[in-house]
């Protein structure tokens, strides 16, 4: 299974304006802050114990995706990211936080309990 990072919305917020206000930030490439790396079942599982839940999911086929996205838009629209979740898929924000020691991401657990 790929690996992949994300980031939390509302830290990509805070990390955007805190790169504006920071004038020597500009002219520079930035990665913005990341969660740890976790293949698809890792954050399954990860979700489903903060949770308290069995943790279940379904992987669908890519033949089946292409064949239902001839009926739905949206998942045709979506079949162009696919390459996403068949290679790793990984972000350091290592400059980020060299950068900015005292910014605090979202811990995983609290991003959770926020989304339920």
């Amino acid at each position: 299974q790929a690996v992949h990072n994300y980031t939390y919305t509302t830290d990509a917020a805070r990390s955007l304006a805190l790169l504006g206000n920071t004038p020597g930030a500009y002219h520079q490439t930035w990665h913005l802050p990341v969660s740890d790396s976790h293949t698809g079942k890792e954050f399954v599982e990860k979700v489903a114990s903060i949770l308290k839940a069995k943790p279940t999911y379904l992987v669908t086929p890519k033949w089946l995706l292409r064949t239902l996205s001839v009926f739905i838009g949206q998942l045709r629209e979506s079949m162009e990211m696919l390459y996403q979740f068949e290679c790793d898929y990984r972000f350091s924000d290592e400059k980020f936080s060299k950068a900015f020691p005292d910014f605090k991401k979202t811990d995983f657990e609290t991003i959770v309990k926020q989304m339920v």
